[in-house]
């Protein structure tokens, strides 16, 4: 009998604290369900707000939009226009013909505040692609953290498109030289031709010289075939040099060229891999 006693007594704080857990996993139950419920009703509560303003937006007589809404429900036409592209981009449900849809597993997971920050991203498009990347963790995301994210992607992304433009302009500069190259190369080529043509009426000149008559022939005549010779002789020794000269330019021009081509093409994907893993981009 008093054994039977003694385990009675011994199990009624057992049975008391049990219950104690039980009933504190259940009220933490009951709080987690409310906080759903909430979260949930006031993000469909927001769409459904914006689906109404969009409708009285359409009836309302063009230049009373802000007295309306002054004098109706107490929004600034700033707010009025979030919550009505809140619903346009995750609430009207409307097919596009182009671009992406959001997913509507994931918008059904996010709250009022998420959704909000994600407005933040004015490109729509970005927006899809930013949910598609964060899709494993952007339910569980603070408001502080989402904010913070976006923040993070749009200084990247003004990094990155500064980083273009550079690029841009350094390929444009590179250009430049290389067109003005070719120019310097077809002036030369055209000075070229001068010279050959100078060269060949002095040759045409000496010809003439040397074949006329003895009895005809000035005086002088002498000393201009002379003359002749020693320009022709003049000439030939600069074309040749320049001739030389422009090989080698042309040489080492061609090389320039090809080695930018290659260089472009090799540190482009480099440098742009260099700078979205610094940046975290994925």
């Amino acid at each position: 009998m008093e054994e039977t006693a003694l385990t009675k007594t011994d199990t009624a704080p057992q049975e008391a604290e049990e219950d104690e857990a039980i009933k504190l996993a259940r009220l933490a139950t009951e709080i987690n369900t409310i906080k759903e419920q909430t979260r949930a009703a006031v993000k469909n509560a927001t769409l459904e707000i914006g689906k109404r303003l969009t409708e009285a937006k359409a009836v309302v007589p063009h230049g009373g939009w802000g007295y309306w809404l002054q004098q109706n429900v107490d929004y600034s036409e700033r707010t009025a226009q979030l919550i009505m592209s809140v619903w346009e981009r995750f609430g009207s449900g409307q097919t596009k013909l182009f671009g992406k849809e959001p997913d509507a597993a994931l918008v059904a997971k996010l709250n009022r505040s998420q959704l909000v920050a994600l407005m933040s991203i004015k490109d729509e498009e970005e927006c899809m692609n930013f949910m598609e990347e964060h899709k494993g963790d952007l339910a569980d995301m603070s408001k502080r953290e989402l904010e913070k994210a976006i923040k993070e992607r749009d200084e990247a992304k003004r990094g990155l498109d500064k980083w273009r433009q550079e690029a841009d302009l350094a390929n444009e500069a590179a250009q430049n030289a290389i067109d003005k190259s070719d120019k310097l190369r077809q002036k030369l080529d055209s000075l070229q031709e001068d010279h050959e043509a100078e060269i060949e009426d002095l040759r045409k000149r000496l010809k003439e010289a040397e074949e006329a008559p003895i009895d005809v022939m000035p005086t002088d005549e002498s000393e201009t075939v002379k003359e002749l010779r020693e320009k022709i002789a003049a000439l030939e020794k600069e074309r040749d040099a320049r001739t030389t000269a422009e090989k080698a330019f042309a040489r080492h021009f061609e090389n320039i060229k090809g080695e930018y081509a290659a260089m472009r093409q090799e540190i482009a994907p480099l440098r742009l891999s260099e700078w979205r893993n610094e940046h975290e981009i994925g």
